[in-house]
């Protein structure tokens, strides 16, 4: 799986905005599921 290069950034900015930082170091989606507007992540 190539990685989503805005990852960091945004796992950054979460961590910022929530407080929160166990995020994971990789994006667990491919840039296909996170671009197809009819996916949503299981919770």
């Amino acid at each position: 799986m190539r990685p989503i290069r805005c990852w960091d950034d945004a796992t950054a900015q979460a961590a910022e905005e929530t407080g929160l930082s166990d995020f994971p170091d990789t994006c667990p989606w491919d840039k296909h599921e996170v671009l197809d507007q009819d996916w949503l992540p299981e919770e």
